[in-house]
């Protein structure tokens, strides 16, 4: 069973970024999955169910992929922010993160609770893990933040607006995405009294 959903929610995904969430059909989603559509509504009543059971899906993959390298995460915060940045900075410039970014921003006004998913499950999950390294780091050396969770959530939109902005003009490579994200953490950290 769940082998069936993983090869539905795979090929959904995948059609999605491909033709749109418009153009496409349950029905070609079944074909293209080899399930029929009776097990595809079983499990997905509507197409607007099953691009957020996709986009929470493809959420839970970003977070792993980002996660591979939390083992090396040092403990001094500069350390810690830079390693963050790089993190963000390259998961947020995979094909397929930038893919959904573009089909969750088309759909946002029609489908908020869309928007919402990918607010809620991949910005603030960032933004409060990063917000927790603020507090422990401040608790340490006596100088506690105003804002912990505001700065970081600054913080991550530093990064990924970087990315977005810079990937429009050329593919980044991955000595641009660490120099840029580095940088970011470099004036983040610069602007400590504000935290």
């Amino acid at each position: 069973m769940a082998a069936i959903e993983r090869e539905i929610l795979s090929t959904a995904g995948d059609l999605f970024l491909l033709e749109g969430f418009d153009v496409i059909s349950m029905e070609k989603i079944a074909r293209a999955a080899a399930v029929s559509k009776t097990t595809l509504y079983d499990r997905f009543p509507s197409k607007e169910a099953l691009l957020n059971a996709v986009i929470r899906d493809r959420i839970s993959r970003w977070s792993q992929i980002a996660g591979e390298y939390d083992h090396l995460m040092p403990r001094e915060l500069g350390a810690r922010l830079r390693h963050h940045a790089t993190t963000i900075a390259r998961t947020s410039n995979l094909a397929d993160v930038k893919g959904f970014q573009r089909l969750i921003f088309a759909n946002a006004e029609r489908f908020p609770d869309l928007a919402k998913i990918m607010y809620e499950a991949g910005h603030l999950y960032i933004v409060d893990f990063i917000c927790r390294d603020i507090e422990a780091e401040t608790a340490r050396d006596g100088r506690l933040a105003r804002d912990p969770k505001g700065a970081a959530a600054h913080f991550v939109s530093a990064v990924t607006g970087w990315i977005i902005q810079e990937g429009l003009a050329a593919p980044l490579t991955d000595e641009q995405i660490e120099a840029g994200a580095c940088r970011c953490a470099e004036l983040f950290l610069a602007a400590r009294s504000a935290w």
